[in-house]
């Protein structure tokens, strides 16, 4: 593992150890996830990206709460590479609504600028959940967004980002829990046997609320995104058409 950074050799040799935890101590934990942190800045793809995370699971499974707590920092998701720092710092400036944006939409079309459009990526905090492009910093717990513009026309893009909940693809819905107490939990199942399910509050949490199937009143998918809404609230309507442009461009 150390000697390589071939993306595809080291996932098969982290798969194949992972097996093998016959009298583990924390020093070779700590090499293995290690191992995966270091797999997870080699290749963008989703697949594989969910290959490391389900690995990462799998050993945060098999730990005891203070053994997790002792080796959290390597247990935590990388993030991505350092994003691209935005030239200011990001402050309120309108609660945006389509028809303050509509009549100058049109204007995103030309004359736009790669760098304002970039940094209003990082300012609206896009990459937190986005990956555009290969080269632009970004996550992949939600769509990616280099073929967006073959997706949405212009006006739907800019609907999709200031209402995020009218239109969820499922792959990205919460499921939303209302248990026989009357609380109501909203997460992902990342497990589900014959008689409880695992519930996480994010795709990327390692700890997850074990449900017994018997307190469950009702469950459905969720229709509320986990994308917030607000995120263009910190730009100018100029850094919006530069965002659009650069969205539209596959981050080209």
């Amino acid at each position: 593992i150390d000697a390589t950074d071939s993306p595809a050799d080291l996932l098969h040799y982290l798969s194949v150890i992972r097996t093998q935890r016959q009298d583990w101590n924390v020093a070779m934990l700590s090499q293995f996830l290690r191992g995966v942190n270091k797999a997870s800045h080699q290749h963008p793809g989703r697949y594989y990206t969910a290959g490391l995370r389900a690995l990462r699971l799998e050993m945060a499974g098999g730990m005891s709460p203070a053994l997790k707590q002792q080796l959290a920092e390597l247990l935590a998701e990388p993030a991505p590479p350092a994003a691209h720092q935005a030239a200011q710092q990001a402050v309120f400036v309108r609660d945006w609504k389509m028809e303050d944006l509509l009549p100058v939409l049109d204007r995103a079309a030309a004359g736009r600028s790669f760098e304002k459009g970039r940094d209003a990526f990082a300012m609206a905090q896009c990459g937190a959940c986005h990956r555009i492009g290969s080269h632009v910093p970004g996550s992949e717990t939600g769509p990616d967004l280099t073929a967006v513009a073959s997706r949405f026309n212009r006006r739907d893009l800019l609907d999709s980002i200031l209402n995020p909940s009218k239109a969820i693809d499922d792959k990205f819905k919460q499921t939303q829990i209302t248990l026989t107490d009357g609380r109501v939990l909203s997460g992902y199942i990342i497990a589900e046997g014959a008689e409880t399910i695992t519930l996480h509050a994010s795709q990327l949490s390692l700890d997850g609320e074990v449900i017994p199937k018997r307190e469950i009143a009702a469950r459905k998918l969720s229709d509320v995104s986990p994308m917030p809404a607000g995120l263009l609230s910190v730009l100018t309507q100029e850094q919006i058409l530069d965002l659009i442009a650069f969205l539209e461009a596959g981050g080209k």
